[in-house]
């Protein structure tokens, strides 16, 4: 191969595998200082190789894929690897296609010149990959899930796919170099076409089927700890129910006991007795935002952590009668924002602040959830969401659903969760 071709190879392999980690399946790229020095270092070994060892330059060009998902992108290594092996099979089973449609174009430039061939389906390639990226954009963050999710068993099942995809398109290419007739060629590559298209399709079905089994499992476990919030918020609201009704039966007794210690004039004590009768009075409180799903979401983290001498809440504001969102995407939409604000808190050794903040205006309705959080729960935060984890990812998708938005920071010792919606 002559510099140009290599140049154009480097080119063509390169941008396949990044539109396909990060166009298709979603993967993000790493933030690490030297992860080009790899990739340099690869692409110099070429001019040894070039020179002194051509015979295995097809195994330096089939590693470069792995090279370059390995230096660039996030996630552990085991799942980069199996990542690289389907990008392989992708890759190769559509340079093949474009191929066979290439070559069996009557009255072309392309006829008898292999490496034109070869470059004009490499570029091919990396056009419709860019069209495949552009269509399923929006989808990036679901088949990252479903993919970083994939068992060993189904895994293994979809490589299976892929090389028998494989072995079928190898067939047609074969079936085209060799001495067969005109009408037979074209024949094998329009059967063979047709069962890879048939499989592939089938592979898209079977693990979209799979992901979907899962999403459903998972709202059933939403709803399961729906139900036993809403249990756990209706036993509080007795308890509390009690509680009030036996501060209102003391409560003439407190005033008496305020108005001696004032006549008495013992600030120190009036202090700490209205300190101790506020205390009680908290315990009396109920949450009350307007909504059943989030009372009941609020009301049992303020319970959790209520234990703690360190921590402080605040409820401001209510939703409004007109928000109408449908009651499971609410519930996974608070329960996972109220999970992540609790995990948070109990790291935290000082102050341990919760405040939710309710507006409604001009059509809009905004919630602010803060907590109190380590410095690097951002860093851990996004750790977990490129992990995989569905919390986060279904939040996301909740929100786009009604048109909203949902953001995260870190302030001033603070986690912020803003959501927004029109109502």
């Amino acid at each position: 191969m002559t510099v140009m071709q290599w140049f154009l190879w480097f080119l063509t392999e390169t941008t396949k595998y990044i539109l396909i980690m990060y166009g298709v399946m979603g993967f993000t790229f790493n933030k690490h200082k030297y992860k080009y020095v790899s990739l340099l270092l690869y692409i110099l070994a070429v001019i040894p190789m070039q020179l002194y060892l051509k015979d295995i330059l097809f195994i330096y060009r089939t590693l470069w894929g792995l090279v370059l998902i390995i230096s660039l992108f996030d996630g552990a290594i085991s799942k980069k690897i199996q990542m690289y092996v389907v990008s392989y099979f992708f890759i190769t089973n559509i340079d093949i296609s474009l191929w066979s449609i290439l070559i069996n174009i009557k009255d072309s430039s392309l006829t008898g010149n292999n490496d034109l061939t070869v470059s004009v389906c490499n570029s091919l390639g990396v056009l419709f990959w860019g069209i495949t990226t552009v269509a399923i954009r929006k989808e990036r963050l679901h088949i990252y899930n479903v993919l970083t999710n994939l068992s060993l068993k189904y895994y293994t099942m979809l490589l299976s796919v892929l090389v028998g995809v494989s072995v079928i398109v190898g067939s047609i290419q074969y079936s085209l170099i060799d001495n067969i007739p005109e009408s037979l060629k074209k024949i094998c590559m329009l059967v063979g076409m047709v069962f890879s298209l048939i499989i592939i399709m089938g592979c898209i079905i079977y693990i979209y089927t799979l992901y979907m089994k899962k999403s459903i499992e998972y709202d059933y476990k939403m709803d399961k700890i729906f139900y036993e919030k809403q249990v756990e918020y209706y036993k509080n609201i007795l308890e509390k129910d009690e509680k009030t009704k036996k501060f209102r039966h003391d409560i003439r007794k407190h005033m008496r006991a305020i108005a001696s210690l004032c006549e008495e004039g013992d600030i120190g004590n009036i202090k700490k007795y209205v300190e101790n009768l506020q205390e009680d009075y908290q315990e009396c409180c109920t949450i009350y935002t307007g909504n059943i799903i989030s009372d009941s979401f609020i009301s049992s983290l303020i319970e959790n952590m209520k234990s703690d001498p360190k921590f402080k809440y605040i409820i401001r504001g209510k939703i409004p009668q007109n928000f109408d969102m449908n009651q499971n995407d609410f519930c996974v939409l608070i329960a996972n924002a109220l999970e992540n604000a609790e995990h948070a808190l109990k790291k935290v050794e000082g102050i341990k602040l919760f405040t939710i903040d309710i507006k409604n205006y001009n059509g809009y309705l905004f919630i602010k959830i803060s907590n109190s959080a380590l410095a690097g729960e951002m860093d851990n935060f996004y750790k977990r969401q490129k992990e995989g984890g569905y919390g986060v990812y279904n939040m996301k998708k909740i929100v786009e659903k009604y048109d909203g938005e949902i953001n995260f920071s870190y302030e001033n010792g603070l986690f912020h969760t803003d959501i927004a919606f029109s109502i």
